[in-house]
């Protein structure tokens, strides 16, 4: 993860990288990636596309936004009151109407966030690999 970081860091695309220092250490088991549209002429969609053809282990999303999985707009929860959504005792139903819900934050992050993963089995060179499709990708698409 490091690695990216230092790599990454002066790339205009992208937007944010993971924060990484004394106070907030990171494991790196995956790593997001938040691009910058306004400086792309694609989506992530074929951003992702296009490092996945490169060689980038990397996915769409870590966090979608779970408020809109149907265990949630439909209350599929245990029980006979369908715990906790329709608990008596634990729950606000106005709380719960995850199908009337928009978080923009999180509609914001999913359209520009993909994920890079690092497994333990990847060595440092993959890692450049890596980085360089990246930039490639980023620089191909430059608006």
């Amino acid at each position: 993860g490091e690695i990216l970081i230092d790599e990454l860091s002066d790339c205009p695309q992208i937007e944010h990288l993971p924060v990484h220092n004394k106070e907030k250490l990171n494991g790196f088991y995956v790593f997001p990636i938040v691009l910058d549209l306004d400086r792309l002429t694609c989506d992530k969609n074929r951003f992702l596309k296009a490092i996945l053809a490169e060689g980038v282990v990397a996915w769409k999303e870590f966090w979608p936004q779970s408020y809109k999985e149907k265990a949630y707009t439909e209350h599929n929860g245990f029980g006979r009151f369908k715990f906790p959504f329709e608990s008596r005792e634990y729950t606000d139903p106005k709380q719960v109407e995850y199908d009337k819900v928009f978080c923009p934050n999180c509609a914001w992050l999913e359209e520009r966030t993909f994920v890079v993963h690092m497994f333990p089995t990847f060595e440092e060179e993959h890692i450049h690999l890596f980085a360089r499709a990246i930039k490639k990708v980023a620089s191909h698409y430059v608006r």
